[in-house]
């Protein structure tokens, strides 16, 4: 009878095992599986990873290019100043010297009768 107790003690211990077994090997499949459907997350991830720092790269540069232009504005804007300016003063000079030119022509006329 001992011998009969020892053999179901060693089938339930090995049915035991052997449904663990399985749960391990359900477990193993459902792992590769897994990896399987994030393998190609992960490659996309670091394509979107790559994308954002060309992106951030063209947000730097085109911050660049407006602080430049930004400057540029403020020297033309500048420049524009200056040349009203100057042009306010010609056009002050040009006046004067058409008024005293025609001044001379006017004495000249007279001179002339």
């Amino acid at each position: 009878m001992c011998q009969r107790c020892l053999s179901l003690a060693l089938e339930t211990m090995v049915l035991y095992n052997l449904g663990a077994l399985q749960g391990i090997a359900r477990t193993v499949v459902q792992r590769q599986q897994l990896i399987k459907r994030v393998e190609p997350l992960s490659e996309e991830n670091k394509k979107l990873k790559e994308a954002v720092k060309l992106m951030e790269k063209n947000v730097q540069r085109a911050q660049r290019e407006r602080d430049l232009a930004e400057s540029n504005t403020k020297d033309l804007e500048y420049q524009k100043g200056t040349l009203s300016e100057q042009l306010k003063i010609i056009s002050e000079q040009l006046e004067r010297t058409f008024e005293q030119k025609k001044g001379v022509f006017e004495q000249l006329e007279r001179t002339s009768e």
